[in-house]
């Protein structure tokens, strides 16, 4: 007795067009729920630039006070850099250094945050563009020429504006740093 089986000739099984709209209907709809979360890590990144900018600020005030040095942030536009300077009398302005006596390291905001970048800065005289917003011996904000020398009461609050649209505030009067 043969016992083998018979063959199909037949076309071989396919998706139906059902099975089809099915799996599309569920690609859709784990696409709509992965959108709004990607958008709202691009929003807390954001945030968290934000506040990284005003932890630096605020740094660069408690050194000037804890050390009793002018302190300053120079910032460049162009590249986000955030560099922590000192300037002691007579001298020019320099790096400061960390608590092991070591050259304090420049900060890239781009680099630390993806897709977040340095909009804008309006110093405390109401210049714009790359410079220092300094800090006197007593955490005060002020203004200084490109050598750190010729210290001036600020005149305007300091405003550092990133791309998206944030905004951190040196207050003109007190040296409050606080977010917009």
């Amino acid at each position: 007795m043969n016992t083998a089986r018979p063959s199909r000739s037949g076309p071989r099984p396919a998706f139906t067009f059902l099975e089809l709209v099915v799996v599309i209907a569920i690609m859709a709809i784990l696409a709509g729920s992965v959108i709004p979360a990607i958008s709202g890590m691009d929003d807390a990144r954001g945030a968290a630039a934000a506040q990284e900018v005003q932890r630096r600020l605020q740094h660069a005030r408690q050194h000037a006070l804890a050390i009793g040095e002018a302190t300053g942030l120079r910032l460049t536009i162009e590249t986000g850099a955030f560099e922590l300077i000192t300037k002691r009398p007579g001298g020019l302005p320099q790096t400061a250094r960390d608590a092991l006596g070591m050259p304090a390291a420049t900060w890239h905001l781009p680099v630390a945050f993806p897709g977040v970048s340095l909009a804008g800065v309006t110093h405390t005289n109401g210049n714009s563009g790359n410079g220092t917003i300094w800090f006197s011996f007593e955490g005060e904000p002020q203004t200084r020429d490109a050598d750190g020398g010729t210290p001036v009461a600020a005149t305007n609050d300091a405003v550092i504006t990133l791309s998206n649209a944030r905004a951190i505030t040196v207050r003109r009067l007190s040296g409050l740093v606080e977010l917009d």
